[in-house]
């Protein structure tokens, strides 16, 4: 139920009923990393196994691009006993960071500092969401049982949204970082406060999904996931890696 009338921003709804195109820039969504940079701040088996799963950029020798499509195939992975759930955290922050060095070293190595309590926590989440949704999800990254040091909604809800990617259709777990927040505040003022510690609520996380599946079904948009990726981009596609 969405408590406060919520209008779609015009870009969202020029999208009506380009479901196909959505879903192919949602799949190949793509950003670039530098395996060099990464290999020191998460090891080399981690990294290693990332560039399995990435291709190489046109633009630079040195960069690899990954796609959110390689994540959902890594996640299929997880559940399937394949992969551990750790892998897809640090292959999430990999594809939220990408080349930027900003916060990434501070934020990363606070997270990955004690691996056996960063294994538990993504095992954790991981299996909160698979077995129980997306708003149980949510809660368990700051549960105390959970809690990962620097991990806060706008990666932890992409962990969320990779983890629980195809498993819970009706109510998908989806991104909610800056952007997106903005984006929110920006087309509903009254419903969606442009603050981090409104968005840290697990009702602001129930509320947002809540409109972005409404969006997805008025304008026949396919996935809530397409809403996330237009409020991120502000109606745009994203480039090519």
């Amino acid at each position: 139920m969405i408590p406060a009338p919520c209008p779609a921003p015009a870009y969202i709804a020029a999208w009506a009923g380009r479901r196909s195109a959505l879903a192919r820039a949602v799949r190949g969504h793509t950003v670039r990393w530098k395996p060099t940079d990464w290999g020191p701040l998460v090891g080399g088996t981690f990294a290693n196994a990332l560039v399995l799963r990435s291709r190489p950029s046109r633009n630079n020798p040195a960069e690899l691009c990954i796609a959110r499509s390689d994540l959902f195939e890594l996640a299929a992975d997880v559940r399937r006993g394949r992969e551990p759930p750790l892998l897809l955290l640090v292959g999430t922050l990999v594809w939220g960071f990408g080349t930027t060095v900003y916060l990434r070293n501070r934020r990363v190595s606070a997270m990955l500092a004690n691996r056996a309590r960063a294994r538990q926590c993504a095992n954790g989440i991981f299996n909160t969401v698979v077995a129980q949704g997306a708003v149980p999800g949510f809660r368990a990254l700051f549960a105390s049982g959970t809690r990962l040091p620097q991990l806060g909604y706008a990666f932890g809800t992409k962990f969320l949204y990779f983890a629980g990617f195809n498993m819970w259709p009706a109510a998908p777990p989806l991104i909610l970082d800056r952007r997106v927040r903005i984006a929110l505040h920006k087309a509903c003022p009254n419903a969606f406060a442009n603050s981090y510690p409104a968005a840290r609520s697990s009702g602001y996380y129930q509320h947002y999904l809540a409109v972005a599946s409404n969006w997805a079904a008025r304008y026949r948009l396919g996935g809530a996931d397409a809403v996330e990726l237009l409020l991120f981009t502000h109606g745009a596609l994203p480039r090519a890696c």
